[in-house]
């Protein structure tokens, strides 16, 4: 066995013995960052973050965007259903000399400077009851859009002909409201306004929707009616 001063080593004498050393270690001390380092680590944090926060907020806008263009569409859908309903109540105007009034009208709105919007007026003869159970009766129903401190609301009256009706609201945020006709025999060429002794073959209806609050979203929706009796 071999003693050594600068440590403890032992050493096997041919016995089989396993050696062991006992040297000190050096020491290495631990590498950290640098300050540069640590400036880019926080960069590149920061912009991956804004990063990820503009895409948060895009996708939040365009999942909003296509929620309120289903609740227009639904808005249109609704209307057209309850347009239907009297366009198929339609009499001929043998019953008592009534044909369907159109009227071609342009109004403006102070939110959409220096803008005509469309702003048509219908009036139909039809047979409807005036009360949810009672009979049919002969009825004039008319479209209008109401455009009042600011707001528009498409109102539909029913009413007795020669007597003044009240109008009810049907939808809130119709902007713009056109109707249009096409003649029996023509050549499907759609006209502004209605005044004929007699029946359109059809009626196109156009109308603009919008969001109140956010009076960039809009959607335009078209629907044709046609009119069964002559």
């Amino acid at each position: 066995m071999t003693r050594q001063a600068s440590g403890i080593r032992l050493q096997g004498s041919g016995f089989g013995l396993p050696s062991y050393s006992l040297q000190p270690k050096a020491y290495s001390p631990t590498k950290g960052f640098t300050l540069l380092e640590l400036l880019t680590v926080i960069v590149l944090m920061g912009v991956a973050t804004t990063m990820g926060v503009t895409m948060l907020y895009k996708v939040s806008d365009a999942w909003r965007e296509t929620a309120r263009r289903i609740e227009l569409d639904e808005i249109a859908n609704r209307i057209f259903d309850e347009m239907r309903q009297d366009f198929v109540a339609v009499v001929s105007p043998r019953v008592d000399g009534a044909s369907i009034r159109g009227v071609t009208r342009t109004a403006n709105d102070a939110r959409f400077f220096r803008i005509s919007l469309e702003d048509d007026r219908v009036t139909l003869p039809a047979s409807l009851p005036m009360k949810p159970d009672g009979p049919a009766e002969r009825v004039d129903v008319s479209y209008q859009v109401n455009r009042q401190d600011g707001q528009t609301a498409l109102l539909r009256s029913v009413n007795i002909p020669g007597a003044a009706g009240t109008p009810a609201k049907v939808a809130d945020g119709v902007l713009a409201l056109r109707f249009e006709y096409v003649e029996h025999g023509s050549d499907g060429t759609w006209r502004a306004g209605w005044s004929k002794p007699v029946l359109p073959a059809g009626v196109r209806v156009s109308l603009t929707l919008m969001d109140p609050l956010r009076t960039y979203e809009q959607i335009s929706r078209k629907a044709v009616f046609p009119i069964r009796v002559d």
